[in-house]
């Protein structure tokens, strides 16, 4: 079976849906300024990028992902 990524990858600026948190990623811990690890901070709302959309987005008492 051949598999086929289509996920997009994540960067800052991307479009995002009309008024929805956009995608930024920032450095909370930085090796280059003598912390002991890089850690990332992520903020954006699920719709950035490859996402599914569960029944619950358009129904009430639909089914998540979870």
């Amino acid at each position: 079976m051949k598999i086929h990524d289509i996920s997009m990858t994540l960067y800052d600026g991307m479009l995002t849906y009309p008024k929805d948190v956009p995608y930024r990623r920032s450095l909370q811990r930085d090796m280059h300024r003598g912390d002991s690890s890089n850690v990332s901070v992520f903020e954006t709302t699920a719709h950035v990028g490859t996402h599914i959309d569960a029944p619950r987005h358009y129904l009430p008492d639909g089914y998540g992902t979870d």
